[in-house]
Protein backbone atom coordinates (compact mmCIF):
# COMPACT_ATOMS: atom_id res chain seq x y z
CA UNK A 1 0.00 0.00 0.00
CA UNK A 2 1.01 3.70 -0.74
CA UNK A 3 0.35 6.41 0.87
CA UNK A 4 1.35 9.62 -0.08
CA UNK A 5 0.43 13.42 -0.21
CA UNK A 6 0.67 15.66 -3.48
CA UNK A 7 2.16 18.16 -3.25
CA UNK A 8 1.55 21.46 -5.52
CA UNK A 9 -1.67 19.61 -6.06
CA UNK A 10 -4.63 22.40 -7.13
CA UNK A 11 -8.54 21.39 -8.14
CA UNK A 12 -8.69 20.26 -11.51
CA UNK A 13 -4.76 18.95 -12.18
CA UNK A 14 -4.65 15.51 -14.00
CA UNK A 15 -2.88 12.86 -12.17
CA UNK A 16 -1.82 10.46 -14.22
CA UNK A 17 -1.14 6.73 -12.00
CA UNK A 18 1.47 4.23 -13.47
CA UNK A 19 2.00 1.16 -11.56
CA UNK A 20 5.28 -0.52 -11.89
CA UNK A 21 6.26 -4.06 -10.58
CA UNK A 22 9.70 -3.96 -8.74
CA UNK A 23 12.70 -6.17 -10.89
CA UNK A 24 16.12 -5.79 -8.97
CA UNK A 25 18.12 -6.98 -12.10
CA UNK A 26 15.73 -5.12 -14.82
CA UNK A 27 13.84 -2.39 -15.49
CA UNK A 28 10.76 -2.29 -13.93
CA UNK A 29 7.88 -3.25 -16.32
CA UNK A 30 4.56 -1.05 -16.24
CA UNK A 31 1.82 -2.79 -15.06
CA UNK A 32 -0.42 -0.02 -16.50
CA UNK A 33 -2.16 3.31 -15.87
CA UNK A 34 -4.99 5.33 -14.93
CA UNK A 35 -5.99 9.23 -14.63
CA UNK A 36 -8.22 11.11 -12.48
CA UNK A 37 -9.28 15.05 -13.00
CA UNK A 38 -12.40 14.68 -10.60
CA UNK A 39 -10.63 15.89 -7.30
CA UNK A 40 -13.28 14.43 -5.16
CA UNK A 41 -12.47 10.93 -6.76
CA UNK A 42 -12.56 7.55 -4.32
CA UNK A 43 -13.03 4.21 -5.93
CA UNK A 44 -11.43 2.17 -8.49
CA UNK A 45 -9.39 2.93 -11.70
CA UNK A 46 -9.04 0.27 -14.17
CA UNK A 47 -5.68 0.42 -15.43
CA UNK A 48 -5.11 0.48 -19.11
CA UNK A 49 -2.33 -1.22 -20.38
CA UNK A 50 -1.96 -3.96 -18.17
CA UNK A 51 -1.57 -6.46 -20.63
CA UNK A 52 -3.62 -9.00 -22.77
CA UNK A 53 -5.95 -11.23 -21.47
CA UNK A 54 -5.40 -9.29 -18.10
CA UNK A 55 -7.63 -6.92 -15.61
CA UNK A 56 -5.88 -4.54 -13.24
CA UNK A 57 -6.92 -2.30 -10.94
CA UNK A 58 -6.17 0.47 -8.63
CA UNK A 59 -8.34 1.43 -5.37
CA UNK A 60 -7.31 5.88 -4.99
CA UNK A 61 -8.81 8.33 -2.76
CA UNK A 62 -8.54 11.87 -3.19
CA UNK A 63 -8.94 13.98 -0.61
CA UNK A 64 -8.07 13.47 2.99
CA UNK A 65 -9.29 9.71 3.13
CA UNK A 66 -11.81 9.96 5.04
CA UNK A 67 -14.38 9.68 2.34
CA UNK A 68 -12.96 6.41 1.13
CA UNK A 69 -12.68 5.23 5.01
CA UNK A 70 -16.71 5.92 5.42
CA UNK A 71 -17.59 4.06 1.80
CA UNK A 72 -15.49 1.81 3.33
CA UNK A 73 -17.34 0.51 6.60
CA UNK A 74 -19.89 1.14 4.70
CA UNK A 75 -19.76 -1.29 2.23
CA UNK A 76 -18.94 -3.32 5.07
CA UNK A 77 -22.15 -3.15 6.81
CA UNK A 78 -24.22 -3.41 4.11
CA UNK A 79 -22.23 -6.83 2.92
CA UNK A 80 -23.13 -7.87 6.87
CA UNK A 81 -26.62 -6.96 5.61
CA UNK A 82 -27.22 -9.31 2.59
CA UNK A 83 -25.51 -11.67 4.52
CA UNK A 84 -28.22 -11.61 7.57
CA UNK A 85 -30.68 -11.61 4.75
CA UNK A 86 -29.41 -14.70 3.26
CA UNK A 87 -29.45 -16.20 6.59
CA UNK A 88 -32.70 -15.31 7.02
CA UNK A 89 -33.80 -16.54 3.47
CA UNK A 90 -32.20 -20.00 4.44
CA UNK A 91 -33.84 -19.83 6.96
CA UNK A 92 -37.69 -19.39 5.02
CA UNK A 93 -36.69 -21.81 2.82
CA UNK A 94 -36.46 -24.27 5.80
CA UNK A 95 -39.82 -23.33 6.86
CA UNK A 96 -41.24 -24.09 3.54
CA UNK A 97 -39.22 -27.46 3.46
CA UNK A 98 -41.58 -28.48 6.88
CA UNK A 99 -44.76 -27.13 4.53
CA UNK A 100 -45.05 -24.10 6.28
CA UNK A 101 -45.09 -21.91 2.80
CA UNK A 102 -47.44 -18.88 4.79
CA UNK A 103 -44.58 -18.41 7.67
CA UNK A 104 -41.42 -18.78 4.75
CA UNK A 105 -43.58 -15.83 2.53
CA UNK A 106 -43.74 -13.54 5.19
CA UNK A 107 -40.02 -14.26 6.70
CA UNK A 108 -38.70 -14.04 2.91
CA UNK A 109 -40.32 -10.87 2.44
CA UNK A 110 -39.51 -9.40 5.65
CA UNK A 111 -35.50 -10.09 5.59
CA UNK A 112 -35.24 -8.78 1.96
CA UNK A 113 -37.32 -5.40 3.16
CA UNK A 114 -34.41 -5.40 6.28
CA UNK A 115 -31.86 -6.05 3.75
CA UNK A 116 -32.98 -3.20 0.99
CA UNK A 117 -33.74 -0.73 3.53
CA UNK A 118 -29.95 -1.45 5.41
CA UNK A 119 -28.32 -1.41 1.90
CA UNK A 120 -29.82 1.81 0.54
CA UNK A 121 -28.80 3.52 4.14
CA UNK A 122 -25.67 2.33 3.48
CA UNK A 123 -25.42 3.15 -0.18
CA UNK A 124 -26.03 6.91 0.90
CA UNK A 125 -23.12 6.73 3.42
CA UNK A 126 -21.18 5.52 0.66
CA UNK A 127 -22.04 8.06 -1.80
CA UNK A 128 -21.61 11.10 0.75
CA UNK A 129 -18.51 9.69 2.50
CA UNK A 130 -16.66 9.33 -1.36
CA UNK A 131 -18.03 12.79 -2.25
CA UNK A 132 -15.48 14.67 0.85
CA UNK A 133 -11.82 15.75 -0.76
CA UNK A 134 -9.53 18.06 0.02
CA UNK A 135 -6.67 18.24 -1.93
CA UNK A 136 -4.40 15.68 -1.07
CA UNK A 137 -4.67 11.90 -1.49
CA UNK A 138 -3.54 8.33 -1.08
CA UNK A 139 -4.30 5.11 -2.81
CA UNK A 140 -3.51 1.54 -2.54
CA UNK A 141 -3.34 -1.32 -4.55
Amino acid sequence: QFVGELKGYVAGDKILFTVKDKDFLNSDDSLGKATVTDRGFGGKLVLEGAGEGFQAHLMVQLGDGTGMEEAKKAAVAAAASMAAAASSLAAAANLAANGKQAEADKAAREAVEKAAQEVKEQAAVMIEGLKESSGSGWCSC
